[in-house]
């Protein structure tokens, strides 16, 4: 009997030191890959992150999504974006908020670009009316708020057209009476 439970212990024992180093390695490879992010080593950056994000870790999954969102050491990839965005969102907060705020700030980087007149603007003032679309599509009323302006006064390259800036106006309405009806419960 005290055999069995000295075997069950070491056992036990072995486990937990097992998955302790499997949490220490798991957080080297991910400082790695954002060490290697930063500093433009974008090969190096995606052998560390992508293995982990496959694996669900959210932070890894979210800096694909950036990486896919800005082409950094792949090819600009705006549904794979997407993808690891959403997949980030749904691992850290069982929810879709994460990646419409995600997608905001990637419509914003590409705003500054255009207003700073760095790269393409037709291609930056578009991507970044593609992803404030696809952030106020998830939600993100900030997003809905900026498409109408940009519809009413012809910001990023948009046609001016009273509709459509009607249309991202009521959406932001919609979705922030949802947001307080939802913050009194």
């Amino acid at each position: 009997m005290v055999k069995r439970i000295l075997i069950t212990l070491v056992i036990l024992v072995i486990g937990i030191v097992s998955l302790a180093g499997l949490f220490i390695y798991k957080s080297i490879c991910l400082d790695k890959g954002l060490i290697a992010l930063k500093s433009n080593d974008y090969a190096v950056a995606m052998k560390y992150l992508k293995p982990l994000a496959m694996l669900g870790d959210s932070v890894a999954q979210y800096e694909l999504g950036w990486m896919y969102a800005f082409g950094l050491g792949v090819k600009k990839n705006d549904s794979e974006a997407m993808k690891w965005f959403e997949k980030a969102a749904f691992e850290h907060e069982q929810n879709f908020s994460k990646a419409a705020a995600s997608a905001y700030y990637a419509g914003e980087r590409y705003m500054e670009l255009y207003n700073n007149n760095q790269g393409d603007p037709v291609e930056n003032a578009s991507s970044s009316i593609y992803w404030f679309k696809r952030s106020a599509e998830g939600g993100y009323v900030k997003a809905a708020i900026l498409l109408s302006k940009a519809y009413s006064e012809g910001l990023l390259g948009v046609k001016q057209d009273e509709k459509v800036a009607q249309y991202w106006a009521k959406i932001a309405q919609k979705k922030e009476w949802l947001g307080q009806v939802l913050k009194k419960r």
